[in-house]
C-alpha cells in the first residue's frame, strides 16, 4: 500500500497523476500546479470589486432615500390638487344647478 501526501493551499490548484503497475511499482507519474498569484490577483480584485461597489450603494442610499421621499410627496401632492379639482368642478356644478332652479 503506498500513501501520497497531498494538498493545496490558499489560490493553489495542484494536480497529480499516478499510475502504477500491477506489481504496484511506479509507471507514470505527473504534477502539476497553477500560478497562485493568478488566483490570489483575481480573488483580491473580487474583493475590492466588492468593497466599491458596497461603498457606491451606502454613498447612494440617503440619496435613493431622499429621491423616494420627494416622489412620495410629489405623488401625495398630486393627490391633493386632485382632489381641489374635484371641489372646484363640483362647487361650479351646484352653482351651475343652483342657478337653474331659480
Amino acid at each position: 500500500m503506498a500513501f501520497l501526501p497531498y494538498s493545496n493551499g490558499a489560490f493553489e490548484d495542484k494536480n497529480m497523476k499516478v499510475a502504477f503497475r500491477s506489481d504496484g511499482s511506479l509507471e507514470k507519474f505527473e504534477f502539476g500546479s497553477k500560478a497562485r498569484f493568478q488566483k490570489a490577483s483575481q480573488s483580491f480584485l473580487d474583493s475590492v470589486d466588492g468593497v466599491l461597489r458596497f461603498r457606491e450603494a451606502k454613498r447612494q442610499a440617503p440619496v435613493q432615500e431622499a429621491q423616494n421621499d420627494a416622489a412620495k410627496i410629489q405623488a401625495d401632492t398630486d393627490v391633493i390638487n386632485a382632489k381641489i379639482e374635484q371641489e372646484k368642478a363640483r362647487m361650479e356644478l351646484d352653482a351651475l344647478l343652483g342657478g337653474a332652479e331659480e
